[in-house]
């Protein structure tokens, strides 16, 4: 009973994440890559899916989507109810497994850290964001493992060691973050108050490397290839990347100071580095002191926390991520930031557990009011990416969806601003190229190409690999220069090709293209790029252009 009630008061703090909409890439994820997905199948071996990491395997993730989608088409409400539910499903597992470790004595610790975990700020990312719910499928995977290997410690049943295999391997196929719960499990003998023999970690551990091999044999499969790595950030820049995340962390599991910040980088100033430093000093000598005393529980606690903080890490060591840095990712940690409070409770006199465990009660009903307002950022895009920029105001990558999205809703002067203020920020070739190309499709949609023009030519001389600067300058110079300046035509000839070799479904390249060939006179190219865009996206407004085009070409 205690656990549903965890579970019901999780969900009910994240309620107000149902009546979110659509936002950052949850559209990409519903109108380019889901539909890929043929049969029950499909997401456990994929096809080729637009614009998805190569090294991504998360099948399970998937499988929710399209549940999602049978259930409700395109409406947000399934796809926000899912992630609801699985954090109430998280939160009950924890609370059952806390009161396990922990044993009936110490059943109000138990409940006191489960619900810090049921409500804490810093997972509004994972439960209100539709795409957030690979960190709780993980959880629910090692927790629900640790449950079932718990249980054959105690009975030696061998269907409760391979349910926790098949646990384990569910969580690993909703996010590879959760081998975090390889060490946990391993260790498992040591903290389960009735387990029969310390020395069951040996089959314990046997299972476990099955379950691993079994999990990275179906992924290699599955990509062709194994869980790959992008490349790596020079040493000083890493350590210092890695003291400011773990800075971040630290302020972030203790008290979320802003919500889901959009981070393309580790916050590498010094009161992150700082911070970072010295909880690692802290974590460092808690460890040795847990160790020393003996307080296995303890020592277990900060090893999930240890354990879950590794991947994280890792994006920031070895550049994988668009966002190395986020929110989502101390889900799986802060379960054991909550166990370590549990186990605090429990460690007190007597006559003051009740006096801890009202603390934390009075801190729960904090943290639930911030949580359900903190889970209205996901409302809309709007709403998410002002969220973003006041959170991390240098963060170019927010300004430039914020920018976008000031755009779609034609708010040109808003956009123009967003966009201008990024430009203003330290960038690197490429940002600085899709900062420019951005503002430069702005100013040419108003027909202020003099402003547009230099913005395409600085953004094309960086070299980019995507086609809008090479199209947005070829625009630019069809609109100032004459028909008759055969070198401008060449010019835009050739920006036009390089746009059609990074988007070569490109109708409106097609378009222009075809009729840069007629200005020329060369009419049997001009028929043939007509065409293509034609062919490309035949309800496009170029492709009617197209049309009409090819129809007076044919008339004699």
């Amino acid at each position: 009973m205690a656990a549903l009630a965890i579970a019901a008061i999780a969900a009910g703090v994240y309620a107000t994440a149902l009546g979110n909409g659509f936002v950052w890439d949850d559209r990409l994820i519903l109108e380019k890559q889901l539909h890929v997905f043929s049969g029950p199948l499909a997401p456990f071996f994929p096809p080729d899916v637009p614009q998805a990491s190569d090294f991504y395997y998360r099948p399970l993730v998937t499988v929710t989507y399209l549940v999602d989608q049978a259930l409700g088409g395109r409406r947000p409400f399934p796809f926000h109810l899912t992630p609801v539910l699985l954090h109430a499903v998280a939160s009950g597992l924890v609370c059952l497994l806390f009161v396990h470790v922990l044993g009936p004595r110490a059943w109000l610790p138990a409940l006191a850290g489960a619900l810090v975990f049921a409500v804490h700020p810093v997972h509004a990312e994972v439960v209100a964001w539709m795409a957030g719910r690979a960190e709780s499928l993980a959880t629910i995977g090692v927790v629900g493992a640790l449950l079932a290997w718990g249980a054959w410690l105690e009975t030696r049943h061998s269907g409760r060691l391979v349910g926790g295999a098949a646990a384990l391997f569910c969580g690993l196929l909703g996010k590879e973050t959760a081998l975090a719960g390889v060490p946990l499990a391993a260790t498992l003998p040591w903290v389960w108050p009735h387990a029969r023999d310390r020395r069951a970690g040996r089959p314990l551990c046997v299972v476990l490397a099955i379950t691993v091999i079994a999990y990275v044999g179906l992924r290699t499969v599955a990509l062709g290839t194994g869980p790959g790595f992008a490349r790596t950030v020079p040493l000083a820049e890493t350590a210092r990347g890695v003291a400011g995340a773990l800075g971040f962390y630290a302020m972030q599991l203790v008290w979320p100071r802003a919500t889901a910040p959009v981070l393309t980088s580790a916050p590498i100033d010094t009161p992150h580095v700082v911070v970072g430093i010295l909880a690692t000093l802290g974590f460092v000598a808690a460890v040795a002191l847990a160790l020393y005393r003996r307080a296995t529980r303890a020592a277990w606690g900060l090893l999930w926390i240890g354990a879950g903080l590794v991947a994280p890490l890792v994006l920031v060591v070895r550049a994988i991520s668009e966002t190395p840095i986020a929110d989502r990712y101390l889900y799986g940690p802060s379960a054991g930031a909550a166990f370590l409070i549990a186990v605090g409770i429990a460690g007190l006199p007597a006559r003051r557990i009740r006096i801890g465990a009202g603390a934390v009660a009075l801190a729960v009903v904090v943290a639930g009011v911030v949580s359900a307002r903190r889970s209205l950022v996901w409302r809309d895009n709007l709403v998410f990416w002002q969220n973003a920029v006041a959170a991390a105001p240098d963060e170019v990558f927010a300004l430039m969806k914020l920018g976008l999205e000031l755009g779609e809703r034609g708010d040109r002067a808003g956009a123009e601003a967003r966009y201008r203020e990024a430009l203003g920020a330290r960038l690197s070739p490429w940002q600085r190229a899709v900062v420019a190309n951005n503002l430069g499709h702005l100013l040419l949609a108003q027909r202020r190409c003099p402003e547009a023009e230099p913005l395409f030519r600085a953004a094309v001389a960086t070299g980019p690999r995507f086609a809008g600067p090479y199209r947005g300058l070829a625009e630019c110079l069809m609109m100032r220069v004459p028909a008759s300046d055969r070198d401008a035509l060449r010019e835009i000839r050739g920006l036009l090709e390089n746009a059609l070799r990074f988007e070569p479904t490109a109708a409106r390249s097609a378009l222009l293209l075809a009729q840069t060939h007629l200005a020329e006179g060369n009419r049997g190219e001009a028929v043939r790029w007509f065409t293509r865009a034609v062919d490309v996206a035949p309800d496009s407004p170029s492709a009617a252009r197209a049309r009409e085009a090819l129809a007076t070409l044919e008339r004699p």
